[in-house]
């Protein structure tokens, strides 16, 4: 156990105003000031394991980092009630396409001029981004960034906060962009943009912590405000060997690291006694070698568990059990299709026999509820698929007497993935297909026990959209934040067909 660790597990701070609690000292002030802004709710921030990783980092590099929460103004800094223009830096986390346009946003209540060249000619703040978009289309960002940071962020952030104070005290903007150009793993528009356009084909790579045991990798706060509620998160691995073929996973975290038993044990220990619930933090709980033991320290411990989500030919007794023990009576999985081949070309390797022999061992152990996630608008869809939808919901709900939530959601095809170049199906179709599922469910929703929550078409191109934004659709972006006259598809119009020779590793 660190000395750092044995100094949170002897005495935790109490609740602040925030109804938070830090669990990890933190270092008072610290230079430079840094904006973090996440563009969702603070409960939903919260929640965001990654958020409190930054955090820490920056903290503990001596940076008097402060967060700003929210998708409406105004906004204020969470720990001094700072405004935005008052940073010489201020950096978002960019998980999902909106978030785009609510950091936009936001940079305009704050006063913040939302170009590089802007801020460069009348000496602003320098502008940010990271997260997961950032991976999928930095291009996004060509027209607003100073720099987009590609991947993990532990590898980057110290040489990033190096940069910064060199800049801040020379006030050389240039040279902080050559200097930032020259690790792969930033996207810098004002330097690699004119490359770019002036057909030099510019490679970056993606940064990846290769060793997640020698960085933090759990809550630096609790909150019941969080919309887990007062959990403890704890991050099991990164990446996943799977490559479905819809999934932006690989592209986000690179090649599947797992952190050691006895990192997770040492990480519990800043876990306060009368926070019940540790939340596993992991794109799949089955992968994790050890998952068994973790389960039965967290039992020995009084601790519940959660798991965002479980994959179906992974599900185990045990993970069940420990799902109930901890108070949970609800499940979610996610079968995207209920024909056994669609479900196949999508990656997900189980057939709808073993979807339901699952769900009925979690029904013997104590699941009343199952959360299922469907998709609409794959390749290769027929409505007779779709329909399918309805028959498994009726033997679930029927049959197997589970109360069901049917999440069904417009697939969005994604850069870097296997079927980023499919057709995407559009606003009026996407409709129509929802509309369909639905019908095919209505005689189920009759009896009760079953809620059906269909994603909105509108935003499936929202997202299609953003997801491929071209480089000058960037420039198109930022008069929409300008002037907000209409929604942004509107507003955009025909994409441009622009195409530079960017790669990003």
């Amino acid at each position: 156990m660190t000395t750092e660790t044995k100094k949170s597990s002897r005495a935790f701070s109490k609740l602040q105003p925030g109804r938070e609690r830090l669990l990890i000292p933190l270092k008072e002030g610290g230079d430079p000031l840094w904006a973090l802004f996440f563009p969702a709710s603070y409960s939903v921030g919260m929640a965001n394991l990654g958020l409190h990783l930054v955090v820490r980092m920056l903290k503990s590099l001596g940076v008097g980092v402060e967060r700003f929460f929210g998708t409406s103004a105004p906004f204020f800094s969470m720990e001094n009630r700072r405004s935005l223009d008052s940073f010489p830096i201020v950096t978002a986390s960019i998980s999902y396409e909106a978030d785009l346009l609510h950091f936009v946003k936001a940079l305009v209540a704050g006063n913040v001029p939302l170009r590089w060249e802007d801020r460069m000619a009348s000496s602003r703040s320098l502008v940010g981004v990271g997260g997961a978009l950032c991976g999928i289309n930095p291009m996004a960002f060509a027209a607003m960034a100073d720099f987009v940071v590609l991947g993990e962020g532990e590898t980057v952030i110290p040489f990033l906060v190096e940069e910064t104070r060199r800049f801040l005290r020379s006030g050389d903007r240039s040279s902080f962009w050559r200097a930032l150009a020259s690790s792969p793993a930033f996207f810098v528009p004002p330097v690699h943009v004119p490359l770019l356009r002036n057909g030099n084909a510019v490679t970056l790579m993606r940064s990846t912590v290769p060793d997640l045991n020698m960085f933090p990798g759990s809550s630096l706060w609790t909150t019941p405000e969080s919309v887990f509620g007062e959990t403890f998160l704890l991050e099991l691995q990164r990446g996943c060997f799977r490559k479905c073929s819809y999934c932006t996973l690989p592209v986000c975290y690179s090649k599947p690291r797992r952190r050691r038993m006895e990192t997770l044990l040492d990480f519990l220990e800043t876990c306060p006694p009368d926070v019940a619930r540790v939340g596993l933090v992991t794109p799949e709980a089955g992968d994790y070698d050890d998952l068994d033991a973790l389960l039965n320290a967290l039992a020995e411990r009084n601790k519940g568990v959660s798991f965002a989500s479980l994959r179906v030919d992974n599900l185990t007794e045990g993970m069940i059990k420990a799902l109930v023990k901890g108070g949970h009576t609800s499940i979610t999985v996610a079968p995207e299709a209920a024909n056994d081949t669609l479900r196949r070309q999508c990656g997900k390797h189980f057939d709808n026999a073993l979807l339901l022999r699952n769900l009925e061992m979690a029904k013997k152990t104590g699941i009343r509820k199952v959360k299922l996630y469907f998709m609409t608008g794959l390749p290769g869809e027929t409505d007779e698929d779709l329909r399918a939808i309805g028959d498994l919901v009726e033997i679930i709900q029927g049959k197997l007497r589970l109360d069901v939530v049917l999440s069904v959601n417009t697939f969005v095809p994604k850069p870097f993935t296997p079927w980023n170049a499919q057709p995407f199906v559009g606003e009026k179709e996407a409709k129509r297909r929802l509309q369909l599922v639905e019908r095919s469910i209505r005689s189920v929703k009759g009896r009760g026990g079953c809620t059906f929550r269909p994603g909105s078409a509108r935003e499936a191109v929202l997202e299609y959209t953003i997801a491929h934004l071209a480089c000058g659709d960037s420039e198109r972006l930022l008069q929409w934040g300008e002037r907000e006259r209409a929604p942004f598809v509107a507003f955009l119009g025909t994409p441009s067909p622009e195409l530079l020779p960017l790669t990003v590793l």
